[in-house]
Order: structure tokens, then C-alpha cells, then sequence
């Protein structure tokens, strides 16, 4: 399956909502000095060996941001996935 990224791909932000306290927690956006948009691309890649990337109901969550700051892009995931991220980039809850 290839991943169709949008074109003002710039930097990707892991969310998770908890239903229970009616928040969602944020990590830090992360981006790729060397192409923001190929970096996005092959960290997706690798992600999606530990789980899918579009698991509909799933609370766990992958944004793509612009340059702005704004989610262009948004993917339900697998825990599998989003936890190689949250590992792989040692990702801290972002501060409100």
C-alpha cells in the first residue's frame, strides 16, 4: 500500500485522546531537516511494519502538519505504529 502523503506535508505530531478525562494528549510535532516530506514518508513506512496505519475507531493517531502548524493530513493508527514513533523519536507530551 503506498502512503499518498498531501503535498505541504511538513512535520507529524502522534495524538491520543482519553475519552475518560474528555481530553486528547498532543506529542511533540517532529520534522525532517533533510526533506520534511521523505522523512514523513519513510518513518510512516517503518511505522507500518508494527501496524497498520488506517484502523478505523482507533484511538490512537498520527497528525501531519504544514509549515503552519496546521493538520493537513490525519491518520488512525495501530498501537504498534504509533508506539515505534513515540520510541523510536523518545516523544514527550507536548506542554499546553
Amino acid at each position: 500500500m503506498k502512503i499518498e502523503l498531501a503535498n505541504d506535508a511538513h512535520a507529524l505530531r502522534l495524538v491520543y485522546p482519553d475519552f475518560e478525562q474528555n481530553e486528547i494528549t498532543e506529542y511533540e510535532a517532529i520534522t525532517f531537516p533533510g526533506g520534511p516530506r521523505i522523512g514523513i514518508d519513510v518513518n510512516l513506512r517503518r511505522a507500518r511494519v508494527c501496524g497498520p496505519l488506517q484502523v478505523p475507531d482507533s484511538p490512537y493517531g498520527i497528525d501531519i502538519l504544514n509549515v503552519s502548524g496546521d493538520i493537513v493530513q490525519d491518520f488512525q493508527v495501530d498501537k504498534g505504529a504509533f508506539d515505534y514513533l513515540r520510541r523510536t523519536f523518545k516523544l514527550k507530551v507536548a506542554k499546553r
